[in-house]
């Protein structure tokens, strides 16, 4: 049969086009961090600026995460680029 789905997600995370990239880096959301911490790890530098939102649009790219490990208390952070998502959205929600 056909791979399942993250496996066809995976081929797309060196992708120099942003929106694949995205879509396969978010497949990531709650996952396991020993099975996926590695495979992101080498993107938390990534450099490339997220689309930008038009204001009329009301949208932006922002995670609220918490201020420190096993904190209740949380903070939103603005996303500007790939490795801000996977370090403020994706790795926090890894368990």
């Amino acid at each position: 049969g056909p791979p399942p789905g993250k496996e066809v997600l995976r081929n797309y995370l060196p992708s120099r086009e942003i929106g694949p990239k995205l879509v396969a880096i978010g497949s990531y959301y709650n996952g396991k961090k020993a099975d996926v911490a590695a495979a992101l790890s080498i993107y938390e530098e990534d450099r490339t600026n997220v689309p930008k939102c038009d204001k009329e649009d009301q949208c932006g790219w922002t995670c609220v995460v918490p201020k420190a490990p096993g904190s209740k208390e949380t903070e939103t952070k603005t996303i500007v680029t790939v490795g801000d998502f996977v370090k403020y959205c994706v790795n926090p929600s890894l368990q």
